[in-house]
């Protein structure tokens, strides 16, 4: 729930920055995208010490997850596509 709750704040800091402040929301998305990247690299570097003889993933998987990062990347752009008109 926490979660939850703390994502739609930022969600709505997202919108307010773009309306009231006028930033270009590709500037706003690649802020967020390097930022993203920095903490889900720290974390995927950590998980990947702590789980050195865990079972490895699946090609599918991989797959997966390389299209959910494709969609999700293009939902974003086009959500802030549509804030900007």
């Amino acid at each position: 729930m926490l979660l939850a709750l703390l994502s739609g704040v930022l969600f709505t800091a997202n919108n307010l920055f773009i309306q009231l402040l006028a930033v270009d929301p590709l500037e706003m998305l690649l802020v967020r995208s390097v930022v993203q990247s920095l903490v889900l690299g720290i974390v995927a570097a950590d998980c990947a010490v702590h789980q050195e003889g865990g079972e490895k993933p699946r090609s599918a998987a991989k797959v997966f997850a390389a299209l959910q990062a494709v969609f999700g990347g293009i939902r974003l752009l086009l959500n802030f596509a549509c804030l900007s008109k």
